[in-house]
């Protein structure tokens, strides 16, 4: 009995020591976790006052991205809605009615900035150019748009896209099959079809001559 007892006391003591461990670091990595928040918090609050003053001078193509960054180092709602009316001065109607509407998923249904969000979407709505694309049916294929790998499931809907020119091609095995510059403009939809180009007859060999 007093070798089990031995053995039982210096697993408890082990596991003891193992759960100090943890706490520690669970400490550790909380304290970590505030200096970063407390850090991001001014860059945010900074960069949001820059936006502010580029929007109230007109410059949008400033305070947009000051904007963006303010909300990636801390995500307010006030962040979201200014971020949502810069992207609709500068003319991006599509990703102003996108910010418009994840900022209604955010806020309390109370809170008076619901009516001025679902406003914007209602106006922007009719304005968002539709791009529907179609392609060859080609397993495994992947079609970029602007840079942003799509696959069959993204290609069975209108999709929502700002104003001006897109970059789409049809790629397979890192093999650009099609490629093509689309312009839209406000309220257009336009159909873009993809194809994979036809695979090319074998070279003919050249006969040789018979053996004399």
């Amino acid at each position: 009995h007093g070798s089990m007892s031995r053995r039982g006391r210096a697993k408890s003591s082990g596991s003891v020591k193992m759960l100090v461990v943890r706490l520690v670091w669970v400490v550790l990595a909380l304290l970590v976790a505030g200096r970063a928040v407390a850090q991001s918090e001014p860059l945010a609050d900074s960069l949001f006052q820059q936006a502010r003053e580029a929007m109230k001078a007109g410059d949008y193509k400033t305070g947009c991205p000051k904007l963006r960054e303010s909300h990636r180092l801390d995500p307010s709602t006030g962040t979201l809605l200014n971020l949502a009316v810069c992207e609709r001065r500068q003319g991006r109607v599509a990703t102003a009615w996108t910010r418009f509407r994840e900022l209604t998923d955010v806020l309390p249904p109370n809170d008076e900035r619901q009516a001025i969000a679902r406003r914007n979407i209602a106006e922007l709505e009719p304005q968002v150019p539709k791009l529907h694309i179609t392609t060859a049916d080609v397993p495994l294929a992947e079609v970029p748009l602007d840079g942003v790998v799509l696959r069959t499931p993204s290609l069975q809907a209108d999709l929502p896209v700002d104003p001006g020119a897109h970059e789409v091609e049809f790629v397979l095995s890192e093999r650009v099959l099609d490629h093509k510059t689309v312009t839209l403009g406000i309220g257009e939809r336009v159909e873009l079809d993809l194809t994979a180009p036809a695979e090319p007859p074998p070279i003919a060999k050249p006969a040789t001559n018979p053996a004399r």
